[in-house]
């Protein structure tokens, strides 16, 4: 390969001369290495028209990131480098261009390494494309008929010239780059070889995927294919919780009770709150007791309609929180709904009415047909609930036309074991029981049974279930 000359274009140099490199700088824009995006195509144009106009002294890097990338002035060109990575892929570009046979004989845009100044080359022949680069009779070193036919100066030297320096060694350097890339072979071959790559490494990504997609739905746990259904909806859930009424002493009644303290103890300070305890043989009217809450959510409820909030939060499930009256019907037709509660739920009385387990008007839950079971929580003497039975219900098919999942214990305690229970995975393990056509496809009904310290679930199992 021959060497090209170089020049560096100065000021004064003629419009014409100016306009063939912008021509050439216009092939380059429109080029597939500099068509698509921004970056490199506007950098690239800034670079040679600042050379063409001779600010070379604007061609810095920290001046370059203000202006082009809107860097701040005093920005750390050390942290943020986006000047010298953009160079760095637009000289690369510019060598793969410069590398196709149909653009070797073309005026030659580079920017050397280490300055972002431009430099344009032209055969040493000074042969090119029509209209791609500068007048074909230059030469370098002392022209012979400069002065007068003196000896003559130096062509760079000239007010109205350029200055001219060999480039054998960097186009040597590229060559020899180029040479072990793939880019030098035939483009034909390199199509047919990356084609075929392509074809088959997308082949076996297929393959992969569809494995992979196998393989993780015939892995799920029962605690991924209970939830499933209501987590694969694209609506908010609703979770409701049931409310009941609370009694307490009227304003005239607590005065009375409070006025039979002694005058010796009514400076003391307080037990536990609350007027004294009632006497034997005492009796309460309509006037002593009135409704203190409407809507009162028991602790224990609050427990689960927490845990099952948790886990629908964790699965970035959107939720709406709703008690009392807040629950039009019409809602639950567009959205999954978990019920918590059971005597203080009316929906979940009558969702649960019909069902293979319900509970029965004397707080007992009840077994449909099959065995005829019955499962109840005695309260002890101590007015302690040790132990309690909760119904645990995913309809797929209910009569809202969405998915509800019920957790209803005879007491709040077994409302709070249920929230539990259908959180851990650990715990719905003992589902796989019921087959896996069963807990995807099926509606689901249990019943458990949970021992109790100070109404807080030490075990939870399950002694009834029912897929239909």
């Amino acid at each position: 390969m021959q060497a090209p000359h170089t020049t560096t274009m100065k000021p004064g140099t003629s419009e014409p001369e100016k306009a063939r490199v912008c021509d050439q700088l216009d092939r380059l824009l429109g080029s597939s290495y500099f068509n698509h995006g921004k970056r490199y195509p506007l950098l690239l144009k800034h670079i040679v028209q600042k050379t063409l106009e001779g600010e070379t002294e604007e061609l810095r890097e920290r001046l370059i990131g203000y202006t082009i990338f809107e860097k701040s002035a005093d920005y750390d060109t050390n942290n943020e480098n986006v000047v010298r990575v953009t160079a760095g892929e637009i000289r690369k570009r510019l060598a793969l261009y410069y590398q196709e046979p149909e653009h070797r004989s073309e005026l030659r845009i580079e920017i050397p390494t280490g300055t972002y100044v431009a430099v344009f080359h032209l055969n040493k022949d000074g042969k090119e494309e029509a209209g791609a680069g500068f007048p074909a009779k230059i030469s370098e070193g002392p022209h012979p008929e400069t002065n007068g036919g003196s000896k003559g100066t130096p062509l760079e030297d000239h007010p109205q010239a350029y200055s001219f320096r060999r480039a054998e060694e960097h186009h040597q350097a590229l060559a020899t780059a180029h040479a072990s890339s793939p880019i030098a072979r035939p483009m034909s071959s390199i199509t047919v070889w990356w084609r075929t790559w392509g074809i088959g490494a997308a082949a076996a990504c297929a393959v992969l995927l569809a494995a992979w997609i196998v393989f993780a739905h015939w892995n799920k746990s029962p605690f991924d294919l209970f939830w499933e259904p209501f987590l694969e909806s694209k609506k908010p859930a609703i979770i409701y919780a049931g409310t009941q009424s609370l009694y307490g002493p009227t304003p005239a009644f607590r005065k009375r009770m409070l006025s039979l303290i002694p005058p010796s103890e009514q400076n003391l300070p307080m037990k536990e709150w609350g007027p004294p305890p009632l006497v034997e043989g005492q009796v309460l009217t309509a006037k002593d007791i009135e409704l203190a809450v409407a809507d009162n959510i028991s602790t224990d409820d609050v427990n689960a309609v927490v845990d099952v909030a948790k886990l629908l939060a964790a699965h970035r499930h959107s939720l709406e929180l709703r008690s009392g009256s807040n629950l039009p019907f019409e809602d639950l037709r567009s959205s999954p709904v978990a019920l918590t509660g059971a005597g203080s739920n009316y929906l979940t009385l009558d969702m649960t009415r019909n069902l293979p387990f319900f509970i029965d008007r004397t707080l007992r839950i009840r077994e449909r047909g099959g065995q005829g079971r019955v499962w109840s929580s005695p309260l002890w003497e101590s007015h302690a609930i040790i132990e309690d039975y909760a119904i645990v219900s995913r309809l797929l098919d209910s009569k809202t036309g969405t998915q509800v999942i019920i957790l209803a214990g005879i007491y709040s305690c077994g409302t709070r074991a249920a929230g539990e229970f259908v959180t851990n995975p650990a715990q719905m393990r003992n589902l796989g029981t019921m087959g896996r056509d069963a807990l995807e496809h099926k509606n689901l009904e249990l019943v458990l049974h949970t021992t109790l310290v100070d109404c807080t679930p030490t075990s939870i199992d399950i002694v009834a279930m029912q897929s239909w």
